[in-house]
């Protein structure tokens, strides 16, 4: 069965233990991720391309940055934790250094 990110970000937000406040921060952090890879497959979304999505961000503060980074950390343990991916692809990444 071919499983998406958006299908991974809706059970990811669906989860019953996320807070209110919580869910929302993340939808607005996911939402342009889901725009521009929501229809691919899961699996095929790797490290390079967690990187590329990452610097394209750059009208964003380092500690938005951190931010991002940090939410894709969990959506993508969740993917693991639930089968849909054997690793973290975003795994090791070191965050962003500031922009000069």
């Amino acid at each position: 069965m071919t499983v998406t990110l958006a299908t991974v970000i809706t059970e990811f937000l669906s989860r019953p233990d996320l807070a209110k406040s919580t869910r929302r921060t993340y939808e607005l952090v996911l939402k342009p991720i889901l725009g521009e890879y929501g229809i691919w497959e899961i699996e095929i979304i790797g490290k390079q391309t967690l990187i590329e999505y990452l610097r394209s961000l750059d009208d964003c503060s380092y500690t938005t940055h951190r931010k991002y980074q940090a939410i894709l950390q969990s959506l993508f343990n969740f993917a693991v934790e639930q089968g849909y991916i054997k690793f973290n692809p975003i795994n090791g990444l070191k965050t962003a250094s500031t922009k000069s």
